[in-house]
C-alpha cells in the first residue's frame, strides 16, 4: 500500500481464475478473464495542493499578451511575419481583442488559438512577449519533459 498526503492508493491482488472458471463462457459484453486474473481500474482524484504549483492562479488566467513598447503597426507586422495559417493571423489581428496602452498593446487571443499556434509562430511571438514582466507565462515558461507534447496541455497561455 502507498500513502501520500494528497491521496491514498491501495492495490490488491485478485486471485487468478481456476481452470474450471476459465472454461466457462463470459457473459455477453464482458471479456474473458486472463491468466493473471482480473485487473480493476480505479479513478483516483488528485488533490490540488498549493505547495505543488504556487503560481497556478497566475498561469490559469485567460491569455492576455502585452507587447511592451510596440505600436499597433509593429504588432501587425510581427503577426504577418509569423509562419501560421491566415485564419490565425486574422483572429490575432482583430482590433476587438486589442487594448492600446500608453506604453504598448494588450492582445487577448482565445485559448484555442494559443493552443493551435505552431512552434515557429509561438517562438517568434513569445520571444517578444518574454521581454515584458507583464507576461508572466512567457518570462517563466512551463517546460515539457521529453516525450510530452505541449498539445496535450489543456491550458496553454
Amino acid at each position: 500500500m502507498f500513502t501520500s498526503r494528497l491521496l491514498k492508493v491501495t492495490a490488491r491482488e485478485v486471485s487468478p481464475q481456476t481452470e474450471t472458471a476459465r472454461a466457462k463462457p463470459s457473459p455477453p459484453g464482458q471479456k474473458p478473464p486472463k491468466e493473471w486474473g482480473t485487473i480493476e481500474a480505479l479513478k483516483i482524484p488528485l488533490g490540488e495542493g498549493s505547495e505543488i504549483f504556487p503560481d497556478r492562479e497566475v498561469r490559469m488566467q485567460p491569455p492576455r499578451w502585452f507587447f511592451e513598447n510596440y505600436s499597433e503597426a509593429q504588432v501587425v507586422d510581427l503577426f504577418k511575419s509569423c509562419d501560421m495559417p491566415e485564419a490565425q493571423k486574422m483572429e490575432l489581428m482583430k482590433n476587438s481583442n486589442w487594448m492600446v496602452a500608453s506604453n504598448g498593446l494588450f492582445a487577448s487571443p482565445s485559448r484555442a488559438l494559443v493552443r493551435g499556434l505552431g512552434s515557429s509562430a509561438r517562438q517568434a511571438i513569445y520571444a517578444v512577449l518574454a521581454r515584458s514582466s507583464q507576461n508572466y507565462a512567457q518570462m517563466f515558461p512551463f517546460r515539457f519533459g521529453s516525450g510530452i507534447s505541449p498539445h496535450t496541455s489543456p491550458t496553454a497561455t
